[in-house]
C-alpha cells in the first residue's frame, strides 16, 4: 500500500482546513507480489544474481509478468534455489531480495503492466 500525501489526513475535519493550493495525493494497493515487477526487470535480476541466465523470462510461464501460474513468488522463489541462491529447506528472503534487486531496477524499462501503473502514478505526483 502506497499513500503519498504530504499533509496530515483529518477525518471529519473539512471545515477545518486552511484555504490554499491544492495537494496532489495518490493511493495504490499492490495486490500481485513484487516479485511480479522483478519479473518484468530480468535484466535486474540477473545484475543482482548472476548465475541466473538472463533467457529465464523467455519460457512462456514466465512470458506476463504478474500472470505467472501459481504465484510469481513461489516462481521466482524455485528460480533462487535452482540457482543456489537459497538453499532447497529454506524460504525466498523477500526482503533481501527487494534490498538486492531495487538496486538495479530500472522503472522505465520494466514490462511488469502493474509496476508501469505504480510508476506512472508515483512520477505523476512526484514530477508534476
Amino acid at each position: 500500500l502506497l499513500v503519498m500525501s504530504p499533509e496530515p489526513s483529518r477525518q471529519g475535519c473539512s471545515q477545518d482546513r486552511q484555504p490554499g493550493p491544492s495537494v496532489a495525493r495518490v493511493t495504490r494497493i499492490a495486490i500481485e507480489e513484487l516479485e511480479a515487477w522483478y519479473f518484468g526487470d530480468w535484466e535486474a535480476v540477473c545484475s543482482a544474481y548472476p548465475r541466473i541466465p538472463q533467457t529465464t523470462p523467455n519460457r512462456s510461464v514466465y512470458k506476463q509478468p504478474g500472470a505467472t501460474q501459481g504465484g510469481t513468488w513461489e516462481a521466482f522463489e524455485k528460480i533462487m534455489k535452482v540457482f543456489r541462491y537459497f538453499k532447497q529447506d529454506s524460504c525466498l528472503n523477500k526482503v533481501e531480495v527487494a534490498e538486492a534487486l531495487g538496486q538495479h531496477i530500472n522503472p522505465e524499462c520494466n514490462r511488469s503492466a502493474g509496476f508501469q501503473v505504480f510508476w506512472q502514478a508515483i512520477s505523476e505526483v512526484t514530477m508534476g
